[in-house]
């Protein structure tokens, strides 16, 4: 009897608890159709302003209060509104923003009101496929081209491969995680605390010497180095692999 009981006690709660979704989906379904058109007309104007979503798959999910839920249920049905979406002006790519929102009826002023928003960005990226050390070298074995919600960076991201394949990462970056430039850099001709080559070229002097470098070099980039015997600091611009130039 006992575990009648039981049984009948689980199968109420399971059916007082679908009918509870398939009232909270019949009551979602019932939302004015002013809803959507403020929903839409948010992600046209962050397209707008964040012109690194352009392709991306944008989500935007506006936390009204109740008295504004309350203020859209009077909408007039089969009405023509004229929706103005204002954002701050200077606001990165965020997650979270807070939008004015004004509602026009016949030109005029219906409602106005701000609410808070919660913003996904969905666009094919370069991501971390496994754990990748620091000053390891980048692949396909460690990156892929995924899906993924970019929503909350304001930095270039990479949306092909080939552009850091054979580029090596400065920190350690943990699976999953988005491919940002300050995370990685292209592979440097040389090697900080490696032996250098040094031009000084001045007026129709040209003087050549050995020096130390103090970080890593790239080519066509200024890089601080030492000269070896004096441990003076100069900076010069990278020529070759092996090779600083003085002017």
């Amino acid at each position: 009897m006992l575990k009648k009981y039981l049984l009948g006690v689980i199968l109420i709660g399971l059916l007082i608890t679908l009918a509870g979704f398939a009232n909270d989906k019949s009551n979602s379904e019932k939302l004015p159709i002013i809803y959507q058109e403020i929903e839409a007309k948010i992600i046209q104007t962050l397209n707008k302003h964040f012109t690194q979503w352009k392709d991306a798959e944008v989500v935007v999910v506006a936390n009204y209060s109740n008295y504004q839920q309350n203020l859209l249920k009077q909408f007039p049905e089969g009405a023509a509104p004229e929706i103005n979406i204002g954002i701050p002006g200077s606001i990165n790519p965020t997650d979270k923003m807070i939008v004015t929102i004004e509602i026009l009826l016949a030109g005029k002023s219906w409602q106005k009101f701000q609410t808070r928003c919660n913003i996904q960005a969905w666009d094919m990226v370069c991501v971390a496929k496994e754990d990748v050390p620091e000053r390891e070298i980048l692949s396909t074995k460690n990156i892929l081209l995924t899906k993924a919600d970019i929503a909350d960076y304001s930095d270039q991201l990479f949306r092909k491969e080939k552009e850091i394949i054979g580029w090596e990462s400065k920190t350690k970056i943990k699976k999953g995680y988005v491919i940002l430039p300050w995370m990685i850099q292209p592979m440097p001709n040389f090697r900080q605390g490696e032996e250098i080559d040094i031009i000084y070229k001045n007026e129709g002097i040209t003087l050549k010497f050995k020096g130390k470098a103090l970080e890593d070099g790239f080519l066509g980039k200024k890089v601080k180095f030492y000269r070896s015997q004096s441990r003076k600091k100069f900076i010069g611009t990278v020529v070759d692999n092996k090779t600083v130039l003085i002017e």
